[in-house]
Protein backbone atom coordinates (compact mmCIF):
# COMPACT_ATOMS: atom_id res chain seq x y z
CA UNK A 1 0.00 0.00 0.00
CA UNK A 2 2.80 2.30 0.72
CA UNK A 3 4.37 1.98 -2.78
CA UNK A 4 0.91 3.33 -4.52
CA UNK A 5 0.62 6.12 -1.78
CA UNK A 6 4.17 7.53 -2.57
CA UNK A 7 3.71 6.28 -6.67
CA UNK A 8 4.91 9.00 -8.23
CA UNK A 9 1.83 9.90 -10.59
CA UNK A 10 0.06 9.84 -7.31
CA UNK A 11 1.93 11.96 -5.54
CA UNK A 12 1.08 14.48 -8.51
CA UNK A 13 -2.02 14.43 -8.78
CA UNK A 14 -2.20 14.83 -4.67
CA UNK A 15 -0.08 18.31 -5.29
CA UNK A 16 -2.32 19.60 -7.77
CA UNK A 17 -5.40 18.49 -6.04
CA UNK A 18 -4.25 20.68 -3.08
CA UNK A 19 -2.82 23.71 -5.21
CA UNK A 20 -6.43 23.96 -6.77
CA UNK A 21 -7.93 23.75 -3.19
CA UNK A 22 -5.63 26.57 -1.93
CA UNK A 23 -6.39 27.03 1.88
CA UNK A 24 -4.36 28.81 4.43
CA UNK A 25 -0.64 27.73 5.33
CA UNK A 26 0.20 26.23 8.55
CA UNK A 27 2.69 27.11 10.69
CA UNK A 28 5.16 27.04 8.36
CA UNK A 29 3.92 29.85 6.68
CA UNK A 30 3.84 27.95 3.12
CA UNK A 31 0.83 28.48 0.74
CA UNK A 32 -0.28 25.83 -1.52
CA UNK A 33 1.24 27.79 -4.14
CA UNK A 34 4.59 26.84 -3.23
CA UNK A 35 3.73 23.37 -3.06
CA UNK A 36 4.71 21.97 -6.64
CA UNK A 37 8.04 23.92 -6.20
CA UNK A 38 8.95 22.15 -2.88
CA UNK A 39 7.63 18.73 -4.03
CA UNK A 40 9.71 19.13 -6.91
CA UNK A 41 13.01 20.07 -4.54
CA UNK A 42 11.66 17.75 -1.63
CA UNK A 43 9.15 15.18 -2.99
CA UNK A 44 11.85 12.28 -3.16
CA UNK A 45 14.01 12.98 0.04
CA UNK A 46 10.52 12.70 2.16
CA UNK A 47 9.11 9.70 0.06
CA UNK A 48 12.47 8.20 1.01
CA UNK A 49 11.48 9.27 4.91
CA UNK A 50 8.10 7.78 4.80
CA UNK A 51 9.02 4.46 3.18
CA UNK A 52 11.63 4.25 6.06
CA UNK A 53 9.32 5.37 8.67
CA UNK A 54 11.06 8.22 9.74
CA UNK A 55 8.93 11.03 8.36
CA UNK A 56 6.15 12.82 10.98
CA UNK A 57 3.54 15.41 9.99
CA UNK A 58 4.03 18.49 11.96
CA UNK A 59 1.98 20.74 14.42
CA UNK A 60 -0.68 22.57 12.85
CA UNK A 61 -1.91 26.10 13.34
CA UNK A 62 -4.54 26.62 15.56
CA UNK A 63 -7.16 29.48 14.31
CA UNK A 64 -10.23 30.22 16.54
CA UNK A 65 -13.54 30.60 13.69
CA UNK A 66 -16.68 31.96 14.63
CA UNK A 67 -19.95 29.77 14.45
CA UNK A 68 -23.49 30.84 13.86
CA UNK A 69 -24.46 30.95 17.58
CA UNK A 70 -21.86 33.42 18.40
CA UNK A 71 -19.04 31.30 19.91
CA UNK A 72 -15.84 30.16 18.14
CA UNK A 73 -14.19 27.09 17.45
CA UNK A 74 -10.52 25.90 16.97
CA UNK A 75 -9.64 25.02 13.57
CA UNK A 76 -6.70 23.11 13.15
CA UNK A 77 -4.46 23.79 9.57
CA UNK A 78 -1.96 21.35 8.85
CA UNK A 79 1.17 22.55 6.99
CA UNK A 80 0.49 22.25 2.69
CA UNK A 81 2.93 19.29 2.64
CA UNK A 82 1.16 17.06 4.80
CA UNK A 83 -2.26 18.10 2.86
CA UNK A 84 -0.60 16.68 -0.04
CA UNK A 85 0.36 13.77 1.48
CA UNK A 86 -3.09 13.16 3.27
CA UNK A 87 -4.32 13.83 -0.23
CA UNK A 88 -1.92 10.87 -1.44
CA UNK A 89 -2.88 8.90 1.09
CA UNK A 90 -6.94 9.28 0.32
CA UNK A 91 -6.47 8.77 -3.45
CA UNK A 92 -4.45 5.43 -2.83
CA UNK A 93 -7.06 4.22 -0.67
CA UNK A 94 -10.19 5.21 -1.25
CA UNK A 95 -10.79 2.76 -4.42
CA UNK A 96 -10.08 -0.06 -2.69
CA UNK A 97 -12.24 0.55 0.86
CA UNK A 98 -14.81 2.72 -0.77
CA UNK A 99 -16.79 -0.15 -2.73
CA UNK A 100 -17.25 -1.48 1.32
CA UNK A 101 -18.86 0.96 2.09
CA UNK A 102 -22.81 0.89 2.79
CA UNK A 103 -25.02 3.31 0.37
CA UNK A 104 -26.10 5.86 3.56
CA UNK A 105 -22.72 6.08 4.81
CA UNK A 106 -21.56 10.06 4.99
CA UNK A 107 -18.64 10.09 6.86
CA UNK A 108 -15.32 11.74 4.85
CA UNK A 109 -16.70 9.90 1.97
CA UNK A 110 -16.06 11.90 -2.11
CA UNK A 111 -19.56 13.08 -3.15
CA UNK A 112 -21.15 13.02 0.55
CA UNK A 113 -21.16 15.28 3.01
CA UNK A 114 -23.98 16.03 5.99
CA UNK A 115 -26.33 17.63 4.40
CA UNK A 116 -26.76 15.18 2.26
CA UNK A 117 -27.09 12.71 5.76
CA UNK A 118 -29.54 15.13 7.13
CA UNK A 119 -31.54 15.01 3.82
CA UNK A 120 -31.42 11.02 4.16
CA UNK A 121 -32.32 11.25 7.72
CA UNK A 122 -35.39 13.74 6.85
CA UNK A 123 -37.00 10.88 4.28
CA UNK A 124 -36.45 8.68 6.94
CA UNK A 125 -38.47 10.70 9.47
CA UNK A 126 -40.98 11.26 6.95
CA UNK A 127 -41.52 7.30 5.73
CA UNK A 128 -41.35 6.29 9.24
CA UNK A 129 -38.69 4.33 8.78
CA UNK A 130 -36.89 3.32 11.58
CA UNK A 131 -33.35 5.99 11.82
CA UNK A 132 -30.45 4.33 13.52
CA UNK A 133 -27.48 6.01 14.26
CA UNK A 134 -24.79 6.66 16.78
CA UNK A 135 -24.01 10.43 17.20
CA UNK A 136 -20.97 10.55 19.53
CA UNK A 137 -21.21 14.54 19.16
CA UNK A 138 -23.61 16.44 21.27
CA UNK A 139 -23.60 19.56 19.13
CA UNK A 140 -24.29 17.20 16.26
CA UNK A 141 -27.18 15.60 18.10
CA UNK A 142 -28.80 18.85 18.65
CA UNK A 143 -28.13 19.78 15.42
CA UNK A 144 -29.78 17.02 13.94
CA UNK A 145 -32.94 17.17 16.33
CA UNK A 146 -33.34 21.25 15.19
CA UNK A 147 -32.74 19.80 11.22
CA UNK A 148 -34.28 16.84 11.14
CA UNK A 149 -36.80 16.40 13.79
CA UNK A 150 -38.00 20.37 13.89
CA UNK A 151 -37.02 21.85 10.70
Amino acid sequence: MIEQIINRKNMHRACIHVIQNKGSAGVDGMGASELKQYVQEHGTAIATRIINGKYLPQAIRGVHIPKSNGKKRLLGIPKVTDRWLQQSEAQAIAPRFEKEFMEHCYGFRPKKNAHDCILQSQKYVHEESPVVGCYHRTTFFLFFLRSVLCP
